[in-house]
């Protein structure tokens, strides 16, 4: 129609919608659409999800709208109105096979869709979401979830987890002499944590591995021992089924002080990881999204433990400990079209209390080898799921997805031995493992510490 067209009170516009054709009314002027008006839709056959149809383009614009919408329930669908033209966009459908994870990203993706403007690149990447049936595509919509970054946040609580058992390991021991001395120590670790899926929850398994290297002084004796370290930590993350990957690397650093008073062993440390991490996610349609941001933790660590002498300069230590972390992970905005994500900062806190026993040569023993094995248990106690929560460009951060879990209670053993050289050079070597439910973690470290 050429001209400026109104609709008044009371009045019916019919379209009807069928999969190959529908009904359109192009102005070549304005619209006015008075309240009491009514639009009526009438489908034949489904429409296909993430399909855009308008119904009414006015080049002068529209004002007013629609006071009523009356369509038939299986018309699984919803109406847009934008500055010059009215639209009926199909929704994706859900499943109720479908994994919470994959249902939350269905219902973000059908509200997204209606606040896009017209002109919006995400309408013609829609199809990618679809089956060959025209049903939503399960893989397509985990894949479209900001879990890759809730999952990157362990990351960040094992490499501080890693600086822990640097604190509590062999480079900081006090010595066996009675004489205020300095030392120094260098080691390198490496470390593999691998933390199940979770069917229920619709997340995915998730395997990580890092090596770092780290270099330390203090002062102390037998008795007490404080001293500083600082080195890098380097870690890879991926998730094969989403065929999302992170890196992360960054200085790291801690403060750490132990004391001997009679039988009774005190340790504690405060610990820093200053990682920068990089995602990268495939998405539907055979494209990909990059996104960077910081990853960084702080954590405290208190461990105490009673030495129990034993024949031949040998003790059994019952310990107890506990740590807390706290890991930011920074907000970041990918590249790579339609599906990149805004990804909100969030902070994770942590909280582990860990109790076992030791057995092992006194520490003021003479003697140059120096093996020791030790058994117990780390439970969380503060700390639910990593998550995170995104949203595509132009639509609000809304969309909330969990990361791969980690048990509540793990078994840990470790075992390591050191040789003192009699210049003063001692070399050490530690292993350690955590195994829980679908939750399995193993470490390695390897040093040399000079005494002066």
């Amino acid at each position: 129609m050429t001209g400026n067209v109104s609709l008044a009170s009371g009045s019916v516009s019919l379209f009807e919608i069928t999969p190959t054709v529908a009904d359109k009314l192009v102005i070549n002027g304005g619209l006015s659409i008075a309240s009491g008006s009514t639009l009526r839709i009438v489908a034949e056959g489904a429409i296909r999800p993430g399909t855009s149809y308008d119904l009414i383009v006015a080049s002068g614009g529209i004002n007013g709208s629609y006071t009523t919408i009356d369509k038939s329930a299986s018309l699984f669908g919803f109406v847009v109105q934008r500055a010059d033209r009215i639209q009926l966009l199909g929704q994706f459908l859900g499943d109720p096979a479908f994994n919470p994870q994959v249902a939350r990203s269905i219902d973000y993706a059908n509200a997204a869709i209606q606040v896009q403007p017209a002109t919006s690149t995400l309408f013609a990447a829609l199809p990618a979401l679809l089956t060959a049936s025209g049903a939503s595509n399960s893989q397509a919509f985990a894949q479209l979830t900001p879990e890759a970054y809730a999952s990157a946040t362990q990351m960040g609580v094992d490499q501080t987890l890693s600086l822990t058992d640097v604190a509590r390991g062999p480079g900081f021991a006090t010595t066996d002499r009675e004489d205020v001395g300095v030392f120094t120590f260098a080691q390198g670790i490496a470390q593999w944590h691998t933390l199940g899926a979770d069917r229920d929850a619709g997340t995915a398994k998730a395997r990580s591995s890092g090596y770092g290297f780290l270099g330390g002084v203090g002062i102390g004796n037998r008795d007490w021992s404080v001293g500083a370290f600082a080195g890098y930590l380097d870690s890879r993350q991926r998730i094969t089924a989403l065929g999302a990957a992170t890196s992360t690397d960054g200085v790291v650093a801690g403060v750490h002080g132990r004391y001997a008073a009679g039988n009774i062993r005190i340790g504690a440390s405060v610990l820093y990881d200053g990682g920068d991490a990089r995602t990268t996610r495939a998405l539907p349609g055979a494209s990909s999204a990059a996104g960077r941001y910081g990853l960084h933790s702080w954590a405290t660590d208190l461990s105490v433990g009673y030495a129990l002498a034993m024949a031949n300069d040998w003790t059994l230590t019952p310990k107890v400990g506990v740590t807390y972390l706290r890991t930011t992970r920074d907000r970041v905005s990918e590249a790579g079209g339609p599906f990149a994500l805004t990804v909100a900062r969030d902070r994770h806190v942590t909280g582990f209390a860990d109790a076992g026993v030791t057995f092992a040569r006194s520490e003021a023993s003479d003697a140059a080898f120096r093996p020791y094995v030790g058994f117990g248990a780390r439970t969380r106690i503060e700390g639910k799921r990593a998550d995170a929560v995104a949203g595509y460009a132009g639509a609000p951060l809304t969309l909330t997805a969990l990361g791969a879990p980690r048990a509540r209670v793990t078994g840990t053993a470790s075992a390591g031995v050191a040789y003192r050289l009699p210049s003063g050079v001692e070399l050490f070597s530690t292993v350690e493992a955590q195994t829980g439910q679908d939750d399995h973690r193993e470490s390695i470290a390897t040093g040399v510490r000079l005494r002066f």
